[in-house]
């Protein structure tokens, strides 16, 4: 068969692959090949015979025998595009690369694409985009390499470029529903919520099915406006869907939401739902949506399944971390300076309650030996954000930078030990501390429960919160602290403000019960027990926080209501500046702490302030932690085991003048106890960061460090 005739044959074959006859072009192709099989043709046209069938695998299989036959740089394009299709990423990337032509004569859009996604999957991450530019060169509204392209920018924090692909993929592709929702997520990540809230809407507009939109609206709803009627609207109309793909992330944020509204209509339904949907989790490799360890703070989960949950979270920073970034891996060598580089990581450098409890630490390090820098993640100039700046030796303000970006301003600072101030919310970069980029790091406060990551070398706990069968549940090595593991600055007050009960609408001469926890740390099981205290003590009031959510305190009311107490012995407190909020402590006379999820920086606030806290002690850190501030305090006799103890010790305290006098006098003598020793505890500090250093400078893995009270630091060094 001459070459012309050959030509013929194939061009009636391509005819007939497109009236779909694909028997006859599969056997007349087997027997052009026996006749010529150092010709290219007919394994082309017999791979896209089999390509138009979807049989992906054939088409494979023909196109490696045309490979081995005769070689053709265009069965080699094709086999590499069937290697991408196939999933087979190394093989496909490996072929493109043996393709003997010069890639400036290549202008097949398909080429570029397929050799874009698989350098991209095999790790390639800077020339798989340039190949994908390539493509759109060719091609500007081809959608695959348009989306791709803007996913992988916004993965990598090039939101600007990123941004300008998901708008062109819009304006080509209006209909592609999953543009505006990826568009709106980047607008998300920047801080953009309204913008990023509109995009999703616009996403549900185009494709009411789009269950992915739903999720991230609740949750903006949720998260910037504080709006949880709204978000269990969105959340109720995705739910409706079914059986979707982000159905389980759905029904996890809805219980959220009610857990905000103190909505307990389907508590015990919702319990249930909740450990299911963890349990299908951690089983399935495939679930598109993570849950945030943090989330399950406000439940009584077991401290196990919530490890098993933060290790898959950590897991997958590190997984998506190192995707991104293959090629970074920082020297961890110690510097020859004389001073310990401590490097302070947090969204909270401001007026917020991880900020408050540090604000007094920095003062006190000792100067000769550590070195301070404070890396800043959200910057607000408030009286608390300048305090920090004035105390620490370096502040960096880091607002603007990348994950990537801080990473390396940690490591090229040279900091030693890197402490992480804040836990897995939204402000918090954890992929910072993923790159690892000091030798040494820890988490102090932020995240009281585990956070599963092996980055994370260090977490605090103190003497009190951790026992044997707790210790199993963090998979850090645990540096016990001889004090409270919340630091606590002393309080600024403004001794101008002075107000009274009357304005805040409490009888002049009744008890007053106060608990000013955020109402998503309350649960069925203490307003109950709030309520068998209230009927026990008839003269009596509780004093609640409502977060600017008028229509929660209504909701509070009723269920006082149900519980036979008359709904006006609620006084709801609304929120208000942050030194009028301290001063209105003083009103109050004792308070009532929440069990699954105990007052933190709250708690520090009322012992501050004079109050003393009746707290039942729980089985993780959350629900230990204020009977550690009370342990530490030296009024243990407030620390109660069962629930029967807890309404007692709060019903005698409110009855007894006396008693609560004298506890109140123990708490002001408290003031010079270790609780309220930020330069104590600044020093234990110190030790710990000591000791773990000289772990890793005699090549010692971290390992679990008790800090005792000698503070003899000269044998560290």
């Amino acid at each position: 068969m001459n070459t012309r005739e050959y030509i013929q044959e194939i061009n009636k074959l391509s005819q007939s692959i497109q009236d779909q006859n694909y028997e006859y072009v599969i056997h007349r192709s087997d027997e052009l090949i026996q006749l010529v099989p150092d010709r290219k043709g007919a394994y082309l046209v017999q791979a896209q015979a089999f390509i138009r069938q979807d049989k992906l695998i054939n088409a494979r299989n023909i196109l490696q025998i045309g490979r081995d036959n005769c070689g053709s740089p265009e069965l080699m394009i094709n086999l590499a595009i069937i290697y991408s299709r196939l999933k087979d990423f190394k093989k496909a990337y490996q072929t493109f690369k043996q393709v003997d032509i010069p890639t400036d004569q290549i202008s097949n859009p398909q080429y570029w694409f397929h050799f874009g996604r698989s350098a991209i999957k095999f790790g390639l991450i800077n020339e798989g985009i340039n190949h994908y530019k390539k493509v759109l060169n060719v091609k500007p509204d081809h959608k695959a390499a348009l989306n791709n392209l803007a996913n992988i920018l916004h993965k990598k924090e090039e939101r600007k470029l990123a941004e300008k692909y998901y708008l062109d993929l819009i304006k080509h592709h209006p209909e592609e529903a999953m543009a505006y929702s990826n568009l709106a997520g980047l607008y998300e990540q920047a801080g953009k919520k309204e913008k990023a809230a509109d995009f999703f809407k616009k996403a549900i507009q185009v494709d009411p099915t789009i269950s992915i939109a739903y999720y991230n609206l609740g949750q903006i709803y949720c998260s910037h406006y504080k709006d949880f009627e709204s978000a269990l609207n969105v959340y109720n109309q995705g739910l409706r869907l079914g059986d979707s793909s982000y159905y389980n992330g759905i029904r996890f944020n809805q219980i959220l939401a009610r857990q905000n509204l103190a909505d307990w209509s389907y508590y015990e339904e919702d319990l249930s739902d909740l450990n299911q949907i963890i349990n299908e989790y951690l089983e399935s490799n495939q679930s598109l949506f993570e849950i945030v360890p943090y989330a399950l703070s406000y439940f009584n989960i077991d401290p196990i399944l919530y490890r098993k949950v933060a290790e898959r979270y950590a897991n997958k920073i590190v997984e998506n971390t190192r995707k991104l970034h293959p090629d970074i891996n920082y020297d961890h060598s110690l510097g020859e300076e004389d001073k310990i580089k401590i490097g302070y990581l947090s969204p909270n450098f401001r007026l917020h309650p991880g900020g408050t409890l540090v604000r007094g630490l920095f003062d006190y390090h000792d100067s000769k030996r550590f070195e301070t820098h404070a890396f800043s993640l959200v910057h607000k100039d408030d009286f608390v954000n300048r305090d920090i700046r004035d105390s620490v030796d370096y502040y960096h303000n880091a607002s603007s930078m990348t994950s990537v970006e801080v990473a390396n301003l940690i490591n090229r600072t040279g900091i030693d030990i890197l402490v992480s101030l804040a836990g897995y919310n939204s402000d918090m970069k954890f992929d910072i501390l993923a790159l690892r980029p000091a030798p040494i790091q820890m988490i102090l406060i932020g995240s009281h429960e585990t956070t599963g990551a092996d980055f994370v070398d260090y977490i605090f706990t103190d003497e009190f919160l951790i026992d044997d069968e707790y210790r199993q549940a963090f998979s850090e090595n645990v540096i016990t602290l001889p004090c409270s593991l919340l630091l606590n600055s002393e309080l600024p007050l403004d001794e101008q403000i002075k107000t009274s009960k009357g304005d805040y609408g409490l009888p002049e001469n009744q008890f007053v019960f106060a608990n000013f926890n955020h109402p998503k740390k309350l649960d069925p099981a203490t307003f109950k027990v709030w309520m068998q205290i209230l009927q026990k003590t008839p003269d009596s009031v509780l004093w609640l926080y409502n977060a600017g959510n008028r229509k929660l305190g209504e909701k509070l009311k009723n269920e006082a209501e149900m519980h036979t107490i008359d709904p006006d012995r609620l006084i709801m407190g609304d929120p208000i500046p942050i030194k009028q909020h301290w001063e209105r402590f003083r009103h109050a006379d004792l308070f009532l702490d929440n069990f699954n999820y105990n007052a933190h920086v709250t708690g520090i606030e009322a012992l501050r302030m004079g109050i003393p806290i009746v707290t039942l002690k729980g089985n993780n850190h959350n629900s230990r932690l204020c009977s550690s501030l009370l342990h530490y305090s030296g009024l243990k006799n407030l620390i109660c085991n069962t629930k029967i103890d807890y309404i007692t010790v709060s019903s005698q305290l409110a009855t007894n003048a006396a008693e609560l006098e004298e506890i109140k006098i123990k708490l002001q003598a408290a003031d010079s106890k270790v609780l309220f020793d930020t330069e104590l505890q600044a020093k234990y500090l110190e030790k710990a960061y000591l000791k773990a250093l000289l772990k890793f400078r005699k090549g010692q893995p971290p390992g679990d460090i008790v800090v005792g009270t000698a503070l003899d630091l000269k044998s560290f060094i």
